[in-house]
């Protein structure tokens, strides 16, 4: 593989780490708006959107989780191609 498609790779991987994060940080902003506004809705409104904002959440802490795991074997096979490249000049 080579070092452009490993450093895009990389990029693509921090780009998950971090929108998976946003959007348990966003989930958790918006649990405290309802808890703000506790009359803005009705019950099954609360309920429906306080389900969604869950499903966010853990959907966005499993999107970070995954990238954050493969982020080191990605860093291994760069470096490990970045030292190929020195010892094929070499």
């Amino acid at each position: 593989m080579s070092l452009v498609s490993l450093a895009g790779w990389q990029y693509s991987n921090l780009n998950n780490l971090y929108a998976g994060q946003n959007a348990a940080m966003n989930s958790a902003a918006g649990m405290q708006n309802m808890l703000l506004n506790p009359l803005q809705y009705s019950p099954a409104q609360a309920h429906n959107i306080e389900k969604q904002l869950t499903f966010q959440s853990l959907n966005g802490q499993m999107m970070a989780k995954i990238a954050e795991v493969q982020h080191d074997p990605i860093k291994k096979m760069r470096d490990k191609n970045i030292e190929r490249s020195f010892n094929v000049f070499a």
